[in-house]
């Protein structure tokens, strides 16, 4: 750009040089010449823009965004257990209901007394049966959902706050 501001600005002063009355080219070309003058500095202040903030900016967020990589692996590596957990302990309520075998249901007291009214409904049963693996399978579904609100959290703060220092450098 100063290369075309410096051929325009050069060419003008041909003009000037010269016995014809020639004065509008000499201004025409002095006007494109500051024109692509003020067009380079301005693209030289944006070019140091993108050189100084941007890779502050973005080394800063590789950074920040390993912690959510972290809850985010762990999530995923949770809601795989949650889900095995799940299918083997409906497998075994399955078996355990198709067997018939009361004493493997790990029933509490009262319910053992009640066995014919839960062995009547099946979901009743599989509700009733194996109560420390279901406590379990329930603690890894608390786990999951607050893991999985905690990266929607996480994600949406620092969305905002990306937006919000991306937008006091830029406008």
């Amino acid at each position: 750009m100063d290369e075309l501001s410096s051929y325009f600005d050069e060419l003008g002063d041909l003009y000037k040089d010269t016995d014809y009355d020639m004065k509008d080219m000499l201004e025409i070309n002095k006007s494109i010449s500051a024109l692509l003058s003020s067009w380079s500095d301005s693209y030289h202040g944006q070019s140091n823009i993108l050189k100084n903030w941007f890779p502050r900016f973005f080394k800063y967020n590789m950074n920040e965004h390993i912690s959510m990589i972290e809850i985010y692996n762990h999530r995923n590596m949770t809601k795989t257990q949650f889900a095995k957990m799940q299918t083997n302990l409906e497998a075994t309520k399955n078996s355990l209901y198709a067997e018939r075998d009361f004493d493997k249901w790990g029933l509490s007291p009262e319910d053992t007394e009640n066995i014919d009214e839960i062995d009547k409904d099946e979901y009743l049963a599989k509700s009733k049966m194996l109560p420390e693996e279901t406590t379990q399978l329930n603690s890894k579904k608390l786990l999951l959902n607050y893991l999985n609100n905690t990266l929607e959290t996480e994600i949406r703060r620092v969305l905002k706050y990306n937006f919000k220092d991306l937008k006091g450098h830029f406008l």
